[in-house]
């Protein structure tokens, strides 16, 4: 399994802005020496200074050097991602609530993965604000929170990540059989599923596709911290706990 710490470059990296998803397939080339040959680095390093030495200066510099740490971090962290995501469908299932709208979402390749997702709605047409939580493993969040989150005009997105990826040292489930030739591990798997659920909430007309928030708590929060690195539809990156 990949390590789930975040070194502080990345961190820096996360405050900077989302890299395209789309970058992480396995035949990107990882220009990298082997961790055992890396120099020690006793203070944060720059994230403004690209791998040859030369410091960006002007905005647009920073697609490349983006994409230079996107190399890093994956490489190094969390492992190569498959492009390829499949196509996401979405069956409503029963609900006991009528402001609770159940669905199972497949998705990968044939749509093997299937991940429930709950998704609550306030009062009116939209289009909502959206707050995704990857942490339906642990239960929903609180009625009152919930409460909260509806009486100021947002919907509320809660989906299972382990049914993406298991979270155990397991990969005969998941996503992880349906791509062998990728290394990645579970927190890149629950980044990867975060998207798929945004695949889906964006071919809702009553979800404002420029105001998706994802959060998630403890590992969920590391995941989160990774989709909202990945993934530049999303506006807002709230981790908890991580």
């Amino acid at each position: 399994m990949r390590s789930t710490l975040l070194p502080g470059f990345l961190l820096c990296q996360f405050m900077l802005g989302g890299i395209a998803i789309g970058q992480t397939d396995s035949q990107t080339t990882y220009d990298l020496k082997p961790i055992s040959q890396l120099p020690a680095t006793r203070e944060l390093p720059d994230p403004f200074r690209m791998s040859n030495g030369k410091r960006i200066t002007a905005r647009e510099q920073w697609t490349a050097r983006r994409a230079e740490i996107l190399r890093q971090m994956m490489a190094t962290e969390y492992g190569r991602m498959p492009a390829d995501a499949g196509e996401v469908k979405a069956t409503e299932t029963a609900s006991d609530d009528a402001a609770v709208h159940a669905y199972t979402l497949t998705m990968g390749p044939s749509g093997k993965v299937s991940v429930p997702l709950l998704l609550t709605l306030p009062k009116g047409n939209g289009p909502f604000p959206v707050i995704v939580k990857g942490d339906l493993c642990w239960g929903r969040v609180k009625p009152d929170i919930i409460a909260a989150v509806l009486d100021r005009g947002y919907a509320l997105a809660e989906f299972d990540r382990t049914q993406v990826a298991p979270d155990k040292d397991d990969r005969s489930t998941g996503v992880f059989p349906l791509y062998p030739d990728y290394d990645w591990g579970a927190l890149a798997g629950w980044a990867w599923g975060y998207s798929r659920v945004i695949d889906y909430l964006e071919t809702r007309p009553d979800i404002d596709k420029a105001r998706i928030i994802i959060t998630g708590h403890s590992r969920g929060g590391k995941a989160t911290l990774l989709a909202g690195a990945l993934d530049e539809r999303v506006a807002l990156t709230v981790p908890n706990g991580s």
